[in-house]
């Protein structure tokens, strides 16, 4: 099958996590996406995990997930005759993906109004802490930085407990899916006649966008403000809480749900009992009844009878245990790919599921400057001897 984006070509001059994702999911629904890395290298390629290589050396995982589906070439964007190369190569290009502070590509003549000059209808995605404008554009910032300003930190957490922020770079990936989105909606917009454009992706902005629901009850909580949702406590109404083999979630949203489950729990004095049915203002006494019920149970048993009853559970579950699933086995989310030294490594596939042109990883991460004269020799028509110039000079590797 064809993939959706086939006919789509893509420059990533992206690091990190945020751009890369973005890049990538364009190259899984079919586009060709060529990463453009500085010499020496994407910094992420030293990011953990770093995994054995089978001749005792150690590869990034995290490179290898970031930067499947695109071959790789190495342009120095220092120098001039670097900059002079990507507008050549942006000319034959779509789409350009970044992630470099707001100016950066401006002061090396790459940027958007360089390249849309070069090349027409050209979109520019850009994606970083702040967006392109305003007071805090130019500073710097992460994941841990996402969530402290976006209220999340103040929000997370338990009572009486230190803000916490989400674990990963749950942020950055969320602005990844942002700026893949966006994307496909300048190229959609393109398509049906219109210009090209420079998608502009803020980090904080992508994850403050998520939190609207709590943003929005916040306006009317009081002198707190947008950070004023409460914060968790630790017990079943709130979280997953220990059984016989883990921890497990109940979601009790309404009366008969309640009744159920009580009465799944051995707790039919609780499925009927009024005292009982206004959950958070009896929550501890509440707690005190559940908590050793559930804790007598193991979490797959759990998770049948109460999913039967249609009460909303969950177990949690560990890495391995997801992987080994037979629900993700039969919809075959995770995804062997062959990865240079590794091997075949799983790896999580697509977010969604297109009936006619599905998500397929194509190629794995490439070694650094792997596909660099196939790539000039495909896009601008250059000669091996071409080629090996451009290498001797440094403006290429």
């Amino acid at each position: 099958m064809t993939g959706a984006l086939s006919d789509i070509r893509v420059l990533d001059v992206s690091t990190g996590v945020a751009g890369p994702f973005c890049a990538r999911l364009l190259g899984d629904f079919g586009a060709d996406v060529v990463k453009v890395e500085p010499p020496g290298g994407d910094p992420a390629r030293g990011l953990e995990p770093l995994v054995p290589e089978r001749d005792g050396g150690l590869r990034s995982a995290f490179f290898a997930y970031l930067n499947a589906d695109k071959r790789g070439i190495v342009v120095d964007l220092e120098s001039a005759g670097g900059q002079a190369l990507f507008r050549a190569l942006a000319r034959q290009a779509d789409v350009v993906v970044e992630s470099y502070p707001p100016g950066y590509l401006d002061d090396r003549r790459v940027g958007y109004d360089l390249l849309d000059a070069a090349r027409p209808g050209i979109i520019l995605t850009s994606i970083t802490p702040f967006g392109q404008s305003g007071p805090w554009r130019d500073r710097p910032g992460d994941d841990l930085t996402a969530y402290a300003l976006s209220g999340w930190a103040q929000s997370n957490g338990l009572a009486g407990k230190p803000p916490l922020k989400g674990s990963g770079y749950q942020a950055s990936y969320l602005a990844g899916l942002a700026g893949f989105l966006g994307t496909l909606a300048a190229l959609v917009h393109r398509e049906r006649g219109g210009e090209g454009q420079h998608v502009d992706v803020s980090v904080l902005e992508a994850l403050t966008e998520i939190y609207g629901p709590r943003f929005l009850g916040a306006q009317h909580s009081g002198p707190d403000g947008a950070v004023g949702a409460p914060r968790e406590r630790l017990d079943f109404v709130s979280g997953p809480v220990p059984c016989a083999d883990g921890y497990f979630a109940l979601t009790l949203s309404r009366a008969h749900f309640w009744r159920d489950a009580m009465n799944e729990l051995g707790l039919p004095e609780l499925a009927t009992d009024e005292h009982f049915w206004s959950r958070l203002a009896n929550r501890e006494d509440l707690a005190a009844k559940v908590q050793p019920a559930i804790a007598r149970r193991g979490k797959a048993e759990l998770f049948e009878k109460l999913s039967a009853l249609r009460v909303v559970s969950g177990m949690v579950l560990s890495t391995e245990e997801l992987y080994a699933d037979p629900h993700v086995r039969e919809r075959g989310f995770f995804v062997d790919l062959e990865q240079p030294g590794l091997g075949r490594v799983p790896m999580p596939g697509a977010p969604f599921k297109m009936s006619e042109t599905p998500f397929a990883y194509r190629r794995p991460a490439p070694e650094l400057g792997q596909h660099t004269d196939e790539v000039l020799s495909e896009y601008l028509g250059l000669a091996p001897e071409d080629v090996a110039a451009l290498r001797a000079s440094g403006e290429v590797a």
